[in-house]
């Protein structure tokens, strides 16, 4: 209830015996009629302008302790007589019914001796603080210490936040970052809605700072740090890694949000102001914001009335707008935008007429603000280095939507990162030093007999080194991959070659009856084996093709070589990437193989089939048997980015399972594809990041300190020959 005083309670200035009774006596009276009767502990009442003596005694007066050392000896004395309570409901024995009682007493009588100066009056409403300044600010304070814990304290003590995300983490990584990126992040989002900036800033500032320390034990390390410990010396821009943590996953970032910057408030009073004026829910407060409202046409709205109004309401309006303005202009000055180049519509906007008739205002405001930033990243990315693993880790995965998904994909039961696989995935993202790595700088990895690797920072050179033994080398993560792509593929029905859900494992035998290679020419067999040896053949002529036509071999109506590459960040990557365009480096790549093909099996025919040159030879024309000769080569990057042909085949699968689920799911077509080539894009990202993790984790034991050559090079040639050994034992 809101309203008069006068209405609302009960009116003794008549001339009548008995006081005339207000609308909350009449109230109770009516339930009372029903048979039903109100929970009188629930009762909040705020009175201003009016004798407070005139409330019923059974009518609670909430208010905040303003000295701090009281509150907290009022707090400790009623949450010491919760836990008596709350432990007595569960015992139901006399002694911790005496206790609870007298825990109750100690902590009602804390509360009598409050002396009235040091109360601040209010009521909280739906977890909205109304009332005098100090009450809200007491209110708030309190709810970021719920919230956030109080880290300077002795000892220092955990907010829910913390203590939630912290029992999590003790089992899985991915799914606190999961919660971190869904859930923790709105627990404030109605208060930042509910309250004016002013007194929300503290809140706001302490909750990023809070989720910063998660991020920080999620992660494995601190990714918003600028003070150069994560980068080499010669390398600038130390608060880049920190903004693209900030920028939109759909920008390639990591979708985090800064509290300190959102504007809910302004968004919430766009919307009262149609609700309450336009739609008649609140005539009065056309007082405030003005005639303008009361007209059905946006076109005539405006925030002029409020603005000069003199209210803090509308000097805190005036003040939002101006500063989310002001952001934009940060973003494109920082960009070294032209003056002549268009600002959007809403940004250009008068103040007085600002977000008028727009209806998810909040989010129109941030697609603008993360648009702006996402040029300004990729501006200063290649401002960087050739070889910066930042601004690779940033650039190149900008064109695919397969690297995206890794801040935004939720943990897989037949898919699970370890907590040191995620940490190393996301960190290896972000071209961020690897913690996992940090005590093994400059150490030798003996991988084979001959030739040996230092390791680095990044785990560049483990993921460019092809020959690391163990069950979690290169090779298995290119098996992993193929197995992936094979059971894609027979979820979509497409019959295939290769893999572990194929009519045939392996796709060896495709050339042999057409290349007469001796089975004592080993140098032959492996140039054969090296050059054309698909990983996967597609059976696909009854397969439709992509609609609509894309980028990359399309392996609808075609039967098709699939040959799965995986690229670290080589020299060849390095300079494919030295041009700044999105996935320059795995295209690059993927260019490649269908020549490769060709050009080994013509040679294959010149060698051990006598074919002349300018004749097409039997392996040649098996090759334009399928897909006219037409390669699909599929090209994992080091940062997640895949190729367009692995694009294609996933879209294509996509298609066909959502054809199959539109067979008993009463959906939109093109929404059914939409959400199984989600779920496909994910789990091959998972399949991914989990490869390069374990990749880098499974080099760890063949790491040793420096040693002087010769001890190196018979180290060396003892773990290869037992390595081979145990593998010939398996």
């Amino acid at each position: 209830m809101l309203g008069d005083p006068n209405r609302i309670l009960d009116n003794e200035d008549t001339t009548d015996a008995a006081p005339t009774p207000g609308v909350l006596t009449m109230f109770n009276e009516g339930l009372g009629t029903s048979r039903l009767a109100c929970n009188v502990k629930k009762y909040q009442a705020w009175i201003i302008n009016d004798d407070p003596s005139r409330l019923p005694t059974w009518l609670n007066r909430p208010y905040a302790i303003k000295d701090t050392t009281m509150r907290k000896e009022v707090k400790c004395a009623e949450r010491e007589a919760d836990l008596c309570e709350q432990r007595y409901k569960i015992t139901k024995t006399a002694e911790d019914r005496i206790k609870a009682e007298l825990f109750r007493r100690e902590a009602t009588r804390c509360r009598e001796r409050v002396p009235e100066d040091q109360k601040a009056y209010g009521i909280v409403i739906c977890g909205a603080a109304m009332g005098s300044d100090e009450f809200v600010q007491i209110t708030l304070h309190e709810k970021a210490i719920d919230l956030c814990g109080d880290p300077t304290a002795i000892p220092p003590i955990r907010g829910s936040l913390e203590r939630s995300a912290y029992s999590m983490l003790k089992q899985d990584a991915h799914a606190t970052h999961t919660m971190l990126q869904y859930s923790y992040p709105t627990r404030i989002d109605y208060i930042l809605g509910a309250h004016y900036p002013t007194d929300t800033r503290e809140i706001a500032e302490r909750v990023d700072s809070t989720l910063r320390r998660i991020r920080s034990e999620v992660y494995g390390t601190d990714l918003e740090d600028t003070t150069r410990k994560h980068i080499r010396l010669r390398q600038g821009d130390p608060s880049f890694t920190r903004d693209r943590l900030y920028l939109k996953t759909a920008h390639n970032g990591g979708g985090a949000r800064l509290h300190s910057e959102r504007a809910l408030w302004l968004n919430s009073v766009n919307l009262s102001a149609v609700e309450m004026i336009t739609r008649g829910t609140w005539p009065s407060m056309t007082t405030v914001f003005g005639s303008s409202w009361c007209d059905v046409e946006s076109d005539n709205h405006n925030w002029d009335a409020l603005h000069a109004s003199g209210t803090r309401m509308g000097a805190e309006h005036k003040a939002e707008i101006e500063r989310m303005k002001a952001l934009l202009e940060q973003a494109r000055a920082e960009r070294g935008a032209e003056t002549e180049e268009p600002i959007p519509d809403l940004y250009s906007t008068p103040t007085s007429r600002f977000g008028i008739g727009t209806p998810k205002l909040h989010r129109e405001m941030f697609t603008h603000l993360q648009l702006e930033r996402k040029r300004l990243m990729e501006h200063r990315a290649r401002a960087m280095d050739p070889d910066d693993n930042r601004a690779n880790a940033y650039i190149q995965p900008l064109q695919s939507k397969v690297a995206k998904q890794r801040m935004v994909t939720t943990t897989q039961m037949d898919n699970l990162h370890t907590t040191p696989s995620f940490r190393t995935a996301v960190q290896s993202a972000f071209g961020h030093p690897l913690s996992i790595l940090k005590d093994l700088h400059g150490r030798t990895i003996h991988y084979t007999a001959k030739v040996n690797v230092k390791v680095d920072a990044f785990g560049d050179k483990i993921k460019n080194a092809s020959a690391i033994p163990g069950p979690q080398g290169r090779l298995a993560f290119h098996n992993r991959i193929q197995s992936s792509l094979s059971n894609m593929l027979s979820d979509a029905d497409i019959r295939h070659d290769g893999g572990v859900h194929s009519y045939d494992r392996t796709c060896a035998r495709v050339f042999r009856d057409v290349v007469n290679i001796p089975d004592d020419d080993v140098e032959g067999n492996k140039k054969l084996r090296d050059g054309a040896k698909p990983d996967l053949i597609t059976w696909a002529t009854s397969v439709d093709r992509r609609e609509p036509k894309g980028t990359g071999v399309d392996i609808g109506q075609h039967n098709t070589f699939i040959d799965i590459k995986t690229m670290g960040p080589t020299a060849d990557y390095i300079t494919a990437a030295t041009d700044n365009e999105p996935g320059a480096s795995v295209q690059s790549r993927q260019r490649k193989v269908s020549p490769k093909y060709r050009s080994t099996l013509r040679q294959a025919d010149r060698d051990y089939n006598g074919t002349q040159p300018g004749e097409v030879g039997p392996a040649e024309a098996r090759l334009d048997e399928f897909h006219r000769g037409l390669v699909s080569g599929p090209v994992v990057g080091p940062y997640g980015e895949t190729s367009p042909d692995l694009d294609s085949i996933l879209d294509t699968c996509s298609a066909r399972i959502a054809t199959k689920r539109g067979r008993f799911l009463d959906r939109e077509p093109k929404v059914l594809k939409q959400l199984a080539l989600q779920e496909l894009r994910r789990d091959m990202l998972l399949t991914i990041d989990r490869g390069w993790s374990a990749l880098i984790m499974n080099a760890i034991p063949s790491m040793t300190q420096d040693r002087p050559e010769h001890r190196r090079r018979s180290e060396a040639q003892r773990n290869c020959a037992q390595h081979h050994f145990f593998r010939r034992r398996r």
